[in-house]
């Protein structure tokens, strides 16, 4: 019976693979262990014989071992080239992204008033805004119409706290077809490596904000 046992044991271990892990020889010899203890018991209940007590012990010690060593097996992986999940998201988020940036352009350019050729101006010049720099953004506020816009009342808003923008200064009497250069200031007190967000409104003549444009530049620590 010993050599029985030991014969199935050593293809529980060799099974599926030429070598285990530590984490499968843990779990197979624990599995093992403990197997045996309630095999052993299972052969007192059925009999009280030395061969229904070996017999219960075997089985539950190669049954205990299949278990520990199928749990603790290692997981498999993606192959190398294949879509991870995290990367399938993140290109779907890229795609509704565009989609959403390609929409305001566009309502922005039907508007009577739009935002053109929206720069950033880095004071290091390498288009990457640093911790502590104070660097500018500017852009184009148009108007499409053939009439005289009364007031245009730019506003510009980070996704960044940590990034201060200048005050707006509201435009008066914007003419057809005229175009306004309005640049503001913008001082990064504490960043982190990454990226932020610049969002361009505007509020014409007295109405509510729309958004007209998004940038996304570099930021740096």
């Amino acid at each position: 019976m010993k050599r029985v046992v030991l014969s199935i044991l050593s293809l529980v271990l060799l099974s599926g693979c030429v070598t285990q892990t530590s984490q499968q020889a843990t779990g197979t010899m624990v599995g093992m262990q403990l197997g045996s203890v309630v095999g052993r018991a299972v052969g007192f209940t059925t009999g009280n014989s030395w061969r229904s007590v070996a017999t219960g012990t075997a089985v539950g010690a190669v049954a205990g071992a299949m278990i520990g060593n199928t749990v603790n097996a290692p997981k498999k992986t993606l192959s190398e080239g294949s879509s991870t999940p995290s990367s399938a998201k993140k290109s779907k988020q890229d795609r509704r992204r565009e989609q959403m940036l390609q929409a305001i352009d566009e309502a922005s350019q039907q508007s009577d008033v739009a935002v053109g050729k929206i720069q950033f101006l880095p004071a290091k010049g390498d288009n990457t805004l640093y911790e502590g720099e104070c660097a500018k953004l500017s852009f184009d506020i148009i108007n499409n119409s053939d009439r005289t816009i009364a007031t245009v009342d730019p506003l510009v808003v980070c996704s960044n706290r940590n990034i201060e923008i200048s005050p707006m200064k509201r435009i008066e009497k914007l003419l057809p077809g005229e175009v306004v250069r309005y640049t503001v200031s913008i001082v990064a007190k504490k960043l982190r490596s990454g990226t932020a967000s610049f969002i361009v409104k505007l509020s014409i003549d007295g109405g509510e904000y729309k958004v007209m444009r998004i940038d996304k530049i570099a930021t740096e620590k």
